[in-house]
């Protein structure tokens, strides 16, 4: 078989691959669900008064030192959690932590930077994992008002958003075929020879 057709092969063997992963995916993918404001505990904040706009339901504290943390208690299969919260002032960066079967504190291995995806929404990919708990660090300057209004663990999204794939993912299906063919075509050159001299 010629390098081309190597090629052809690999990049064919690549995309049935991703999809496969993705259909697997959207079935292991946890189930949406929305998380009480109110139902975290605060530590390195307290509550203030809201202001008149304030979403029915959110809560409004303010950060007491440099590293305020919102608890959460409960189980779940998280692959994505979405933070809806505005901040008085930049606050020097949003983390959430999380925490599993057995252990009984948060580690910074088990930490995740948020990417902000819209104005007061804050996104964190956790990847799949089967969680105990969650903290959520709102951020790291002390002082900062934050009016909390919705968390939702695993967010409804439309299948087809599953099979775009991120920068990572898509640099291994563009260069692992051209490798893994590029490879096979110099092992069958070599395999030629070797075919004929046995004739």
């Amino acid at each position: 078989m010629t390098t081309k057709r190597w090629l052809a092969f690999f990049y064919a063997a690549a995309l049935v691959l991703w999809l496969a992963a993705a259909a697997l995916g959207a079935v292991q993918a946890g189930q949406p669900a929305s998380i009480d404001p109110a139902g975290f505990t605060q530590v390195g904040a307290v509550e203030t008064e809201p202001a008149a706009d304030a979403p029915a339901g959110s809560v409004t504290f303010t950060s007491t030192d440099a590293d305020p943390q919102l608890y959460w208690e409960g189980t779940a299969r998280v692959d994505t959690v979405q933070v809806q919260m505005t901040q008085d002032r930049p606050s020097g960066g949003v983390t959430l932590y999380y925490r599993t079967e057995g252990q009984t504190d948060y580690s910074e291995t088990q930490k995740v930077w948020a990417d902000q995806t819209a104005p007061g929404v804050w996104q964190f990919d956790l990847g799949g994992v089967d969680i105990t708990g969650l903290r959520l660090d709102p951020d790291s300057e002390g002082g900062v008002t934050s009016c909390l209004s919705a968390v939702t663990l695993n967010p409804a999204e439309p299948l087809w958003q599953r099979l775009i794939p991120d920068a990572g993912t898509l640099l291994v299906l563009a260069a692992a075929p051209l490798l893994l063919a590029a490879l096979a075509g110099e092992l069958t050159e070599l395999a030629v020879p070797l075919d004929k001299k046995r004739r």
